[in-house]
């Protein structure tokens, strides 16, 4: 019998370990960036959030457009809310 793994690998083999001292610098590099911009987004969806059901100029309908706008297209629904509503989100945070 043969203890073999998918992709041929054998049960002994560590073809597929990655050691630390294999992961070249700039890589770790990469994925520390990668991480750092991924936690930036997150945390400017949320302040979109928090501003999204702060404000009173919008409407109901509106707010549920900007959490349908956010879901269906994060990144670029991000982007066009900061663009678009910049002005007063530091306002309505600090009279919070």
């Amino acid at each position: 019998m043969d203890a073999s793994l998918p992709g041929g690998q054998h049960a002994g083999d560590d073809a597929g370990v990655v050691f630390a001292a294999e992961y070249p610098f700039l890589s770790i590099f990469g994925t520390m960036v990668l991480f750092f911009v991924w936690g930036v987004w997150v945390w400017m969806v949320i302040a979109i959030l928090k501003d999204v059901f702060r404000r009173t100029d919008l409407t109901g309908g509106a707010k549920a457009a900007w959490m349908i706008i956010l879901i269906v297209l994060p990144f670029l629904g991000t982007l066009i809310y900061l663009v678009a509503n910049h002005d007063g989100m530091a306002d309505r945070e600090v009279g919070g």
